[in-house]
């Protein structure tokens, strides 16, 4: 979902869905379709959707692209850059996914940050 730097990513997600922003600049000249609030109708959990994709970005099978966990939804992207010290990050070499990590329990949120380690 196109995402302002300077903004704080949009809420009203279904706490298992897996939204994933992206700064607008990045998204210039893509049709990203309309924004579905709800999960997806299916038994996965968050926590698999996230491991698959995360999984399949690790494989290859996407395009290269760095995942950002984001722990607090009242902070703009540009402030999680900051706080977790890639502020500097060249938007134009490497297209940026920041995910919603609040709605994973205690112990998939453990797992996921241990496997993939998200900055």
């Amino acid at each position: 979902m196109p995402t302002a730097l300077e903004a704080a990513p949009q809420v009203g997600f279904s706490r298992t869905a897996l939204p994933l922003f992206v700064p607008h600049r990045q998204c210039e000249g893509v049709d990203t379709g309309p924004v579905a609030l709800d999960a997806p109708d299916t038994p996965d959990r968050l926590a698999t959707r996230l491991t698959y994709l995360l999984a399949m970005i690790e494989a290859g099978a996407v395009p290269p692209c760095r995942v950002i966990g984001l722990d607090d939804g009242r902070l703009t992207l540009a402030d999680v850059l900051e706080r977790k010290g890639i502020a500097d990050a060249d938007l134009s070499a490497t297209p940026l996914l920041f995910t919603p990590l609040w709605g994973l329990s205690g112990f998939d949120r453990a797992t996921v940050l241990t496997r993939y380690a998200l900055p």
